[in-house]
């Protein structure tokens, strides 16, 4: 639709609000939309899930833009203060541009308001893990794995936490059942190259290495 009226600002709103709930890779695209938007309807008329929409995409895109992001979502909490995916996205946010303590000083907030959402713990996790705060991290890692057993990002993350501290061969039996979960996964493969080929296992990392390519 937007091929046949491009300058249609409200199909540009729709499609730009798929586009980041999608994910990867449609941020720069959503970016770019939703930069029409907002100079079409101009910062006043702006709503709360634009400006969120906004942020989310600047703050992911390749081409990001962390101080378009920060002005967006400071702009969504204005409008609805108690806004879960705000906080969550300026957590996010924070925890890309390596401000690790805000970044868990806000998904903290976001608990407060939703208890129980894994992005929410693995961003933490993330943050300690920036901080150097390992086993902290493995804690929240461990917490998100409890909730969503068969999530196989879930076990990814809590193999990463095993490997940060050092239990190496258990770190490896997770890396291997999120391959099973979710084979597909290029750095679930990946994870494992990294272990194997320091022990010189050149069979096994040769496997995981042209599973990833």
């Amino acid at each position: 639709l937007l091929e046949i009226e491009p300058a249609n600002t409200e199909l540009m709103d729709i499609a730009a609000s798929a586009m980041v709930t999608y994910g990867e890779p449609w941020f720069d695209k959503a970016k770019t939309l939703m930069d029409e938007v907002r100079k079409a309807r101009g910062d006043a008329a702006m709503t709360h899930d634009q400006w969120l929409n906004l942020g989310r995409a600047a703050t992911r895109a390749k081409k990001y833009d962390f101080k378009v992001a920060e002005t967006a979502l400071q702009a969504a909490l204005k409008l609805s203060a108690q806004s879960y995916p705000a906080h969550v996205a300026m957590g996010d946010l924070l925890l890309l541009r390596g401000e690790y303590t805000k970044a868990i000083e806000w998904f903290e907030k976001a608990r407060k308001i939703k208890d129980g959402d894994l992005r929410v713990l693995w961003g933490i996790g993330d943050a300690y893990t920036g901080l150097s705060e390992l086993h902290k991290a493995l804690e929240f890692y461990a917490t998100a794995l409890e909730l969503a057993p068969q999530d196989p990002e879930a076990v990814y993350k809590f193999a990463c936490g095993l490997k940060n501290v050092g239990r190496i061969d258990e770190a490896v039996l997770h890396f291997e059942r999120a391959i099973a979960l979710d084979p597909a996964r290029a750095r679930y493969h990946l994870a494992l190259v990294d272990i194997y080929l320091p022990r010189t296992m050149d069979f096994s990392a040769k496997k995981h290495l042209d599973a990833a390519l």
